[in-house]
């Protein structure tokens, strides 16, 4: 049976996407970079670096590739866009977790074609490190700061912070955070100021911590070490990993998250990306929700018992109340979590939001954010159930 194809998540035409990139505003447009593998629907050392455009962050048009593998690279790895230039991961497949950072320039207004210019920084020479890679560059301060991810050979997940006043010549790499409470492998960081406070977001994979987007808030710099407040955990269940920070046209700070596990192979597509998120501050700790753009597209009530492909639900339970679309999801609240599709989202009496879009369950609670993949439905748009407790809108 053929998985429908989500329509405000992006996923690509065919191919392999993981990792969102990079996502910008742009003369009057959101650009999106993301790592693409074409031609399978597995991954692959040679992914390169795939482009789409979006009027609202919603409704994405995919775009001709902006890099390619070659000029001396394997591949083309996870990074950002700062400033109009694209740093990211240049890797070779003999030691593919090391990495070197490079610049590209668009070669025209549209950032359809891009030019790859000089390596700005290279692995450090230290015995201690595994893993380098995922430049994220951002303003800071008086200048630009680049933050870099990976691992030490001690099972500890890393960080690397560079400082830069022109966005050529950096300072060499210095080691900014590390441990093991948080997995043994941090991977694509973002910095960002949420509410006025600098805020580190990394995924974080490993024995201790499977795939989750977890954040700390920046309590002090000395300009290379960072002193972070505890992490703690952003996203649950198993699709959401690989964040990527951005600002919207008017300047707040969101995510964007690669969603793993949905996807159609006999279709010839796999991969997508979340909904975009707008971040806030609340009671110490870091809210997502679904960016207002999806307010927008929300049209009026649908009868109980009936839920489109797209919809967007409105849930205030009490603990032991179940939302139940037969064969889709099952949702329970319980006194401290509600658990959708076996997994657990922290709730403390708060409004659930649930967004589905196809095979995209997507839940969003004070505690976090969670996503999984859904069921296959079999029927063109229509998904049944009993939700005759909740509020249920259509999307336009």
């Amino acid at each position: 049976m053929s998985s429908p194809r989500p329509a405000l998540h992006y996923s690509p035409p065919s191919g392999w996407v993981n990792d969102p990139l990079g996502p910008t505003w742009h003369e009057g447009q959101y650009h999106l970079f993301f790592q693409y593998v074409a031609g399978r629907t597995t991954w692959d050392v040679a992914c390169t670096w795939g482009h789409a455009t979006s009027p609202d962050l919603l409704t994405w048009e995919t775009q001709p590739l902006a890099l390619d593998v070659g000029d001396g690279e394997d591949g083309v790895w996870s990074g950002s866009v700062a400033d109009g230039i694209a740093f990211y991961t240049a890797v070779d497949a003999a030691d593919a977790d090391r990495g070197r950072v490079r610049r590209a320039l668009a070669d025209d207004a549209s950032w359809t074609t891009w030019r790859k210019e000089d390596v700005v920084l290279t692995t450090p020479a230290d015995d201690d490190l595994r893993a380098f890679r995922d430049p994220f560059v951002a303003p800071y301060r008086d200048g630009w700061r680049m933050l870099l991810a990976g691992s030490l050979t001690d099972g500890s997940g890393a960080l690397w912070t560079s400082r830069s006043d022109d966005l050529v010549s950096w300072t060499p790499p210095a080691v900014a955070a590390s441990g093991t409470d948080q997995g043994s492998l941090w991977e694509c960081p973002a910095l960002l100021q949420v509410d006025g406070r600098p805020v580190v977001v990394i995924s974080v994979g490993g024995p201790s911590d499977q795939h989750a987007v977890v954040y700390a808030w920046v309590e002090d710099d000395d300009g290379d070490r960072l002193r972070l407040a505890p992490w703690q955990r952003l996203t649950h269940g198993p699709s959401l990993y690989a964040a990527s920070g951005f600002h919207d046209a008017d300047g707040r700070p969101g995510l964007l998250v690669w969603l793993r596990g949905i996807g159609d192979v006999e279709a010839g597509w796999m991969g997508a990306h979340s909904l975009p998120y707008l971040l806030s501050a609340s009671g110490g700790r870091l809210v997502a929700r679904p960016h207002p753009a999806l307010d927008g597209r929300r049209t009026g009530e649908v009868p109980p018992g009936l839920l489109p492909a797209v919809a967007d639900l409105d849930w205030s339970p009490r603990p032991g109340d179940v939302l139940e679309s037969p064969g889709l999801f099952r949702a329970q609240a319980s006194e401290e979590a509600v658990v959708v599709a076996g997994h657990e989202l922290p709730w403390s009496g708060e409004r659930v939001r649930l967004v589905v879009d196809g095979p995209v369950l997507e839940v969003f609670a004070d505690g976090g954010v969670l996503a999984a993949p859904l069921p296959a439905t079999g029927r063109d748009g229509v998904l049944e159930g009993d939700l005759a407790r909740v509020v249920v809108q259509r999307l336009a």
